[in-house]
């Protein structure tokens, strides 16, 4: 099972958010120096527990019209979705064992 994913695709489809699994949305960009630290650390979480977790890597930089949407306006930004429906947002860098407890894992 595929635990990390990168959006190619310039919507979230609203099957993607109704996963069995808890979604992370990750919006992140590569010059982003938060960004280069919470992106393995989130990864590592998801790959730790793939039935539980899918991790949706966000370029902001590939995907402006989503930034604009999710009203995005710093990075990095974590969006939890549980069933569907939004249940946390968590803004700028981010410890693992926040992380963690916000995930539930």
């Amino acid at each position: 099972m595929t635990a990390v994913i990168s959006l190619e695709s310039p919507v979230i489809d609203a099957a993607l958010l109704s996963r069995r699994e808890t979604v992370i949305l990750y919006f992140g960009a590569p010059w982003c120096g938060p960004c280069r630290s919470m992106s393995p650390m989130l990864a590592g979480i998801a790959e730790e527990h793939p039935e539980k977790i899918l991790l949706v890597k966000i370029n902001i930089d590939e995907h402006p019209d989503l930034v604009t949407s999710e009203g995005i306006s710093s990075v990095p930004v974590v969006k939890i979705y549980r069933d569907g429906a939004l249940t946390q947002t968590l803004l700028g860098a981010v410890m693992r064992d926040e992380m963690v407890r916000a995930l539930g894992v």
